[in-house]
């Protein structure tokens, strides 16, 4: 769940349901105000732009992209592209180890979580590492960056029990940085050059 700045609208992210959008001015008392509709299928996070009215939501599930949302007052958002890795990045991706099935879902080419920092979008996107998009046009974002962090073993043997893998599940910006966590090779600290 992520809410706006002013702590009156909440957008949860509800696996099959989409993002749903409350209006929790009185919080006793939460509105129901509309929700996405693109592919809503294992809906997992969203991350709001709330001056350029843009939601980020991510899918958690084989082939899961990011789809990118224009949002209105009341009613559903629009939805405005869904992004994709070219079928070069997606190769590469598989050549630094897939993952195991966790609890049924296949993860490899899953994307977990999304951060937005001015028209960049960073996304965690599992064995495909952190990807950057350029948003400026959320209409059609493009991607400009790619960190895939180097495959390690598993230590629990849980995501890649017989080969090392690359399994980025977190991301998050700074002044000057990202930040990835790996489930397997840790913490990594990242800057975009332009």
């Amino acid at each position: 769940m992520i809410g706006n700045a002013a702590g009156t609208r909440a957008y949860l992210s509800y696996w099959n349901l989409g993002t749903v959008i409350l209006d929790v001015s009185d919080p006793t008392k939460p509105r129901y105000v509309g929700r996405t509709r693109g592919a809503t299928k294992y809906t997992h996070s969203a991350w709001l732009d709330e001056k350029r009215k843009l939601l980020v939501e991510t899918h958690e599930h084989a082939g899961g992209k990011p789809i990118l949302y224009r949002l209105r007052g009341d009613g559903d958002p629009d939805e405005l592209a869904t992004l994709s890795l070219s079928r070069r990045l997606l190769t590469a991706g598989h050549r630094r180890g897939g993952l195991a099935a966790v609890a049924g879902i296949a993860l490899t080419d899953s994307v977990h979580d999304a951060k937005l920092d001015g028209t960049t979008a960073y996304f965690s996107w599992y064995s495909q590492g952190v990807v950057a998009a350029d948003v400026s046009d959320p209409t059609q974002p493009q991607v400009i960056a790619r960190f895939l962090p180097r495959p390690e073993k598993d230590p629990e043997r849980l995501l890649c029990p017989d080969h090392p893998c690359v399994a980025v599940w977190g991301v998050d910006v700074g002044p000057g940085y990202v930040v990835a966590s790996d489930l397997v090779s840790g913490l990594w600290v990242l800057k975009l050059n332009r």
